[in-house]
Parts: structure tokens; C-alpha cells; sequence
């Protein structure tokens, strides 16, 4: 299950196709291609709320994503949950959304 963080309209991606394509662009017109824009840092907000039960890994946390030629960032909280599969973790939900800067300044 995927909820990419910075879409408006095609808000869920329910395939491999359609996830690819919010990371490198394609298949949807608001696709900017996510993993190939250049970051100049992505940094942990504070420490991650995490739970581990049976096999899973409950994770919650944000983080600040910093574009290359800019001292403005977007703040994004997320929620991830790791099922482990032979000794390996598989991200089996990913929810992120960003927080709206009118909001950070309160």
C-alpha cells in the first residue's frame, strides 16, 4: 500500500507501474519524477516513534527534505510498516504527507 507524499490528484498507488512512476515520472501528468530531483539534504526531524510486534515494524516520524539551490524545505511526516519475510523486512504500507508551512509557523 502506497500514499505517495507530494500528489493531489492520483493520491493512492495500488501497482508496481504505478509507484515507479511517481518516483521517475510517466504514468501520471502530476509525476515529477520524486527520487531523481536533486536534494541538497533530507534530514530525520526527531527521533521516529517506533513499535516492534511479532513481525512487524510499526514506524511514525517526519522529516525535511531540502531542494538543491534553496534554504526553504518540506516538512513530511510518515507512517511505514515492515513485515519481516527470512530474516529480510519488506515496507508493506508507506503513508507520507507533507505538512503545510502556514502550519510550522504557528
Amino acid at each position: 500500500m502506497f500514499k505517495p507524499t507530494f500528489t493531489s490528484i492520483k493520491l493512492f498507488r495500488n501497482n508496481f507501474e504505478e509507484a515507479l512512476s511517481y518516483f521517475i515520472a510517466g504514468s501520471f501528468d502530476e509525476d515529477n519524477g520524486f527520487a531523481l530531483k536533486p536534494w541538497s539534504k533530507i534530514e530525520l526531524d526527531q527521533e521516529p516513534n517506533i513499535r516492534l510486534i511479532d513481525d512487524y515494524a510499526y514506524v511514525m516520524g517526519s522529516l525535511n527534505f531540502y531542494p538543491l539551490k534553496s534554504e526553504d524545505y518540506s516538512k513530511v511526516v510518515f507512517t511505514f510498516i515492515l513485515k519481516k519475510f527470512s530474516n529480510n523486512l519488506k515496507l508493506i504500507l508507506h503513508h507520507s504527507s507533507p505538512v503545510p508551512i502556514s502550519k510550522l509557523q504557528i
